[in-house]
């Protein structure tokens, strides 16, 4: 390549001092001079290379050139404005392009961020954890909490432990982050409700409200006191509960619903009355207007904590009407919604209890009816069954009287609740066949009586463990092996229809609360190929903790990770 400057029209202007021409000619070719002097400065084995680029890299230059010489030469004024146009919109374009390349902090956060929460929408990942990535690695954001919370979330959802560990590692003690605090509790409870694993949540949950409260954030404060106050519930520290709920910012019904069942455990029924009083009232002025499912929630549950307090059955029926008209217009506003079904559900099996509890003849029925309805709305027979071992005669403590289940019976009231409690009555008087036939006329009427039925016998062989006065009044020397309950696993199974893989996980789960841990893992191992996908799923969940509690961690990681 020649010196673009050597070139003789350019020497010609210049010998003639034609200075308009040589000043454009000068300036045209200074790009080209830039490029003449690199490839001068290239090696020689290289400058072939460098030629055969010249002419892409010239195009452009030699493009404006041309266009210049020839308006100058024609002094064609309408080529000039079309050729004008031209170079502009090629200008803007090519600023365009390489302003596409350049963008700031800013433009690049906002770009990524929209394309990240893009990817986590439609559940890609794998999309979503490269550019959260990113959007870390640029220095003003490296260090911005709410991105790593999400970055961390991203590699949770997508599998990458080995990334969101590395990320909550830093949230927790790099940079402090109350979500990362908040998230660890919920990992901590989402595996049980044990004593220990709620402690640590309650801790984890107070260094997330200490943060929240450092940075002055009065909604996220609020939001964690409510989640605090629910772990000191389930950890029965009732007056904790009402200190840390009184120093809300702003009153919400959730709070005031959680003070007075505090109140009611504290024997202090007419402070808890107030409380509920007070909820309703916070729900009729329009609080939670937004989420009328939650406010529906919190609605029954005031209803049932007055309902709870009331000492006359009539106030406790009233309460219970009261929530049946709430039910109703829940379930008439959204008639296809399976969480409106599971709440109603849920609702009548606490007014069942509430019910029982009173061991009135009315109650009763009205208890056993209810726990039908619990069942006929589709909730799981496993969160029935508890009700109904305590309803049984199995419960030597309450019991309801055999009377008071026939009158059920015949009045159409929970006729497969009143079979269950009478087969349960022959079982106990080792009447095998008429245990069997009501049994048989239970599963007739619904099937989820043999897992109710199931179910009990999990709770049976749960409350004989636990070591208390029923386990040892019900169990006796049969106490320590479960026996009792094992025997009501085989009268259920010995009714046609049953399903066998749903018997044999149950006399796992019977085992599992025995502390069998390695027989158990040796019976569930190959029922990891028996049954439906469901089936195949719990056998997986209780084979992971038969594991777990046997010493045998990683063994019950690769289980966990293997139904991912």
């Amino acid at each position: 390549m020649r010196n673009p400057y050597s070139n003789p029209l350019h020497q010609e202007y210049k010998r003639r001092r034609k200075r308009v021409h040589l000043a454009v000619s000068t300036v045209v070719r200074f790009p080209l001079w830039l490029v003449w002097k690199v490839v001068d400065s290239v090696p020689t084995g290289l400058k072939r290379v460098v030629e055969r680029a010249k002419v892409v890299l010239a195009l452009p230059v030699n493009f404006v050139r041309g266009f210049a010489r020839s308006w100058w030469e024609s002094r064609d004024w309408k080529k000039m404005l079309v050729g004008s146009i031209g170079l502009a919109m090629i200008g803007g374009l090519a600023s365009l392009w390489f302003m596409s390349g350049n963008l700031s902090d800013e433009e690049r956060y906002l770009k990524y961020r929209g394309q990240a929460f893009d990817a986590m929408m439609q559940e890609d990942w794998e999309s979503a954890g490269m550019l959260f990535s990113k959007l870390t690695s640029v220095e003003p954001y490296r260090s911005d909490k709410e991105l790593l919370y999400q970055a961390m979330m991203v590699a949770d959802r997508g599998g990458d432990m080995a990334r969101r560990d590395e990320l909550i590692q830093r949230l927790t003690l790099e940079l402090p982050y109350y979500r990362a605090y908040a998230w660890l509790a919920q990992q901590m409870l989402a595996e049980g409700n044990r004593a220990s694993t709620v402690r640590e949540g309650i801790e984890y949950m107070n260094q997330a409200l200490a943060l929240a409260e450092k940075e002055e954030l009065a909604e996220e404060s609020d939001r964690l006191r409510l989640s605090l106050a629910e772990l000191y519930a389930k950890d029965l520290r009732f007056w904790d509960l009402l200190e840390l709920v009184d120093g809300m910012h702003e009153p919400h019904p959730r709070a005031t619903l959680l003070k007075g069942r505090a109140r009611l455990v504290l024997e202090y029924p007419t402070m808890a009355a107030l409380e509920a009083r007070k909820t309703i009232e916070l729900l009729d002025n329009g609080a939670l207007s937004d989420n009328p499912l939650e406010a529906d929630v919190l609605r029954v549950g005031a209803l049932m904590l007055l309902g709870d307090g009331a000492p006359e059955l009539d106030a406790k029926l009233k309460m219970v009407q009261e929530v049946e008209q709430v039910l109703d217009a829940a379930l008439l506003r959204n008639p296809g919604s399976a969480a409106v079904k599971i709440f109603a559900g849920r609702s009548y099996l606490d007014a069942a209890r509430m019910l029982l509890r009173t061991q009135s003849w009315d109650g009763n029925q009205m208890g056993v009816g209810y726990l039908q309805l619990a069942l006929d709305l589709g909730l799981s027979p496993d969160l029935v069954a508890n009700a109904v071992y305590r309803a049984s005669v199995l419960n030597p403590v309450g019991s309801v009287s055999l009377v008071d289940v026939r009158e059920a019976l015949v009045s159409g009231r929970g006729v497969m609740v009143a079979h269950v409690l009478l087969g349960l009555d022959a079982f106990k008087e080792k009447e095998l066949e008429r245990a069997r036939f009501h049994f048989k006329r239970a599963k007739d009427h619904d099937e989820g009586a043999v897992d109710c039925l199931l179910n009990v016998a999990v709770v049976q062989s749960a409350v004989s463990e636990g070591g208390g006065i029923e386990g040892q009044v019900m169990m006796g020397a049969a106490r320590s092996v479960g026996d009792l309950a094992m025997r009501l696993v085989e009268a259920v199974a010995s009714v046609e229809g049953v399903d066998p893989v749903d018997v044999e996980l149950t006399r796992c789960r019977v085992m599992l609360e025995q502390g069998a841990w390695t027989a158990t893992a040796e019976r569930l191992e190959p029922m990891l190929e028996r049954g439906d996908e469901e089936q195949r799923a719990t056998a997986r969940q209780l084979l992971a903790l038969a594991y777990w509690n046997d010493g045998k961690r990683d063994l019950a990681r690769e289980i966990q990770q293997g139904g991912q």
